[in-house]
């Protein structure tokens, strides 16, 4: 029972009396809570008693409404299917002349206490409760017996005895110790958080019932923060400073839609796990350390005519003195659509453009004078410069500073904005060449886009003409195609092959496609430009070993290179192509300066061969260009051995996601498969939408492409 005397006042006659919240069993009661959504509801828990419940529930409006000297016992109409909806609102109560005394005749006689309207946990002891809301209805969270945590629905019926306790609907029931300090996030009704007596944290979501988070942590206080979602404070025991912890969580849309007319428990049992999101515990943090050892702390709630954005806690220090603790915010960041850096600490925010060139940057808060809000100061350099061109070469900058470069559908262009990309030009030169011979109608056969790997494992080429698939295999159309394999003093070598114009055309997108007239000229211009090395390289896969030696002494220089490409054409004239004979001291030598030549990949794979007489050690050189590689193996690999190399090479692109392996796919459903493992790898969502554009949907549909495009 509790008296207050009126102003001015101190004869026993004048004493204004306060609601009597009766209990059956006298003992201490460990906790009480009021509802932050339906403020007429308290809840107490109480020490563990034999038969006799330990979690009561009152209506504390249904105590004050009562005439004076009127017993509460009769049940009133409105709690017999309590619903929330129809509940006293906040200003039905007003709390103003309920604690200022100005009401007369509000309270019910001391002797006739008001009862629970609703009363759980039959000799359980209660360590701690709180309130949470679910679909508008109330809520009650409370840590019983040590050993469970127990969500109540508090609708229905009200329970005056202990024979009708547990009157709604079974709880939800979650079996751990981690019974204390039970708290709701303000802005997440379905997270709690607990602890054990041994002081590990645990965050809840009562949605789901498998394992919560958990950290360690010594404490003997948790809250959330009323104004920050995702804030959870703890106190330690003889601490001098507050911990803080960030939690992030992604919201989902169906976890969290209203359940209509079912039981809120029913309601957040039903739904699926695979629904909702994993809190993520970000970060954490220590307030400013206090003078003295902090015995508790309270948030400090924020007024809505305060224009101060950083956060307060009240602080009782072990020998009962207040202080003030100013909380730092954490500063948040975020990448914008449009490229830069978006940071915020408190009300304030910059937005930061980083390019390759930028200069490493931090920030701090500077705290504001009188009552203003903080500022971010730009603090350079902070970082380490090699922070800053990492985070220039994100992709989602990447990407921006392509378009602001007029990255789109020109190849030529495409080919100047990626020039420092090798495997890109790679990809680009091959776009812009299948582009052409697409499109050009002197050509017998119409290409498609295709790549070598579809081109080969195909029995079909495609007549410009006849704008419809040619089988090779009918008799009538094998005269349109003798052209293409008919073969020429003025052709390269090439094994024998059952697929000869597939050969052939294979070689034309990979843009080896030459006679020995046409290699000529391009050797010439190697050599022009002073590239020896590939010069060389490119005439003896081409089965020219002679030119070979010429383009290596065609340097006129009398600097180290020259005179070591003098000597390897001395070597390389030994070599005998077409003899059965073996010098095991001039293969051995061959072999040596393959070894020798780390940096010199054309003379590194003639000398493989050369030593071994294996094609394998040039295709698999990993500093040869694919398209290299593969003219290669379309000259001197047998049909089986062809095939499977192309398809285990195919296949090892496309699991790798290397844009450079279009030169197999073409622009085919294989290149959707391929780009889908680049999208996943790298992120790069702008090339493959670019570059299947060419196709996509005009040959053929996929759904993938039409997501890298509205993206």
């Amino acid at each position: 029972m509790f008296y207050r005397s009126s102003p001015g006042s101190t004869t026993k006659s004048s004493t204004k009396q306060y609601p009597v919240l009766g209990v059956k069993m006298s003992r201490p009661c460990n906790v009480v809570s009021f509802s932050s959504t339906h403020p007429h509801l308290l809840a107490a828990g109480l020490d563990k008693v034999r038969n006799d419940p330990c979690l009561l529930v009152w209506d504390i409006s249904q105590a004050i409404d009562a005439p004076a000297g009127t017993q509460t016992s009769s049940t009133p109409s409105y709690y017999q299917n309590y619903r929330p909806q129809s509940a006293r609102s906040t200003t039905a109560l007003d709390r103003e002349a309920l604690f200022s005394g100005k009401q007369n005749n509000i309270l019910p006689h001391p002797q006739i206490p008001a009862r629970p309207i609703q009363q759980y946990g039959p000799s359980e002891a209660i360590a701690s409760c709180a309130w949470s809301s679910h679909g508008g209805a109330p809520l009650l969270i409370a840590g019983m017996g040590n050993k469970y945590l127990r969500v109540y629905d508090i609708r229905g019926k009200p329970s005056f005895s202990s024979s009708s306790v547990d009157s709604m609907a079974t709880p939800l029931q979650f079996a751990t110790k981690a019974v204390y300090g039970a708290a709701v996030d303000p802005f997440n009704p379905n997270r709690l958080a607990s602890y054990t007596e041994e002081g590990v944290v645990k965050l809840w979501d009562l949605r789901k019932k498998t394992d919560p988070i958990s950290f360690f942590h010594s404490l003997s206080r948790i809250a959330f923060s009323p104004s920050r979602p995702g804030l959870l404070a703890s106190l330690s025991r003889d601490a001098f400073s507050i911990n803080l912890w960030d939690i992030q969580e992604s919201s989902s849309l169906k976890a969290t839609m209203a359940t209509g007319d079912k039981s809120p428990l029913l309601s957040l049992a039903e739904i699926p796990e695979d629904e909702l999101s994993i809190p993520v515990l970000w970060k954490s943090r220590r307030s400013t350390t206090s003078s003295k050892p902090i015995a508790c702390f309270s948030f400090i709630p924020k007024h809505a005519s305060s224009c101060r954005s950083n956060m307060s806690v009240l602080t009782m220090q072990k020998d009962n003195q207040f202080e003030t603790i100013n909380l730092e915010e954490a500063c948040k960041m975020a990448w914008r659509p449009t490229g830069g850096l978006l940071l915020t600490g408190g009300s304030d925010m910059e937005t930061r453009f980083i390019t390759s060139d930028s200069r490493a940057f931090g920030f701090r808060r500077v705290p504001a004078e009188g009552e203003g809000n903080p500022k971010l100061e730009l603090l350079t350099p902070t970082l380490l410069k090699e922070a800053a061109t990492e985070l220039a070469n994100d992709i989602s900058v990447v990407m921006r500073e392509r378009v602001k470069m007029g990255y789109a559908m020109e190849c030529r262009k495409n080919l100047g904005v990626v020039k420092d990309d090798w495997k890109m030009k790679e990809l680009w030169s091959w776009v812009e060449c299948a582009d052409i011979l697409a499109h050009d109608t002197t050509q017998r056969i119409e290409y498609n886009f295709q790549g070598v790997h579809s081109l080969w494992m195909s029995t079909a080429v495609y007549v410009w003409n006849a704008h419809l698939a040619t089988d090779l295999s009918k008799n009538s159309n094998k005269d349109k195609m003798l052209v293409l394999q008919e073969r020429t003093e003025d052709m390269l070598a090439m094994v024998e092959t059952a697929k000869p114009i597939q050969r052939n055309i294979a070689l034309k997108v990979c843009g080896f496609g030459f006679t020995q007239a046409e290699l000529e000229e391009e050797l010439v211009r190697l050599e022009s430009r002073g590239e020896y090395d590939k010069a060389a390289g490119w005439a003896f896969f081409g089965g020219l070993p002679h030119r070979a030696i010429q383009a290596l002494n065609s340097g006129r220089g009398s600097g180290e290179n020259d005179q070591q490409r003098k000597l390897m054409s001395a070597v390389l004239a030994g070599f005998q192509p077409n003899t059965l004979a073996e010098n095991p001291t001039w293969r051995a030598l061959c072999e040596s300066l393959s070894e020798d030549m780390v940096d010199r990949p054309y003379l590194r794979a003639i000398f493989a061969y050369i030593s071994s007489n294996d094609w394998f050690r040039v295709l698999n050189e990993p500093k040869l260009s694919l398209k290299e590689r593969v003219a290669v193996a379309l000259r001197v690999l047998d049909d089986q051995q062809l095939t499977e190399y192309l398809d285990r090479l195919t296949a090892q692109l496309i699991s790798e996601g290397d844009v450079e392996g279009v030169l197999l796919t073409g622009l085919t459903p294989q290149a959707v498969d391929l780009f889908e493992q680049t999208v996943n790898r790298y992120g790069d969502v702008q090339t493959a939408s670019l570059v299947m554009s060419f196709v996509v949907p005009r040959r053929f549909k996929d759904k993938r492409v039409e997501d890298w495009t509205e993206r």
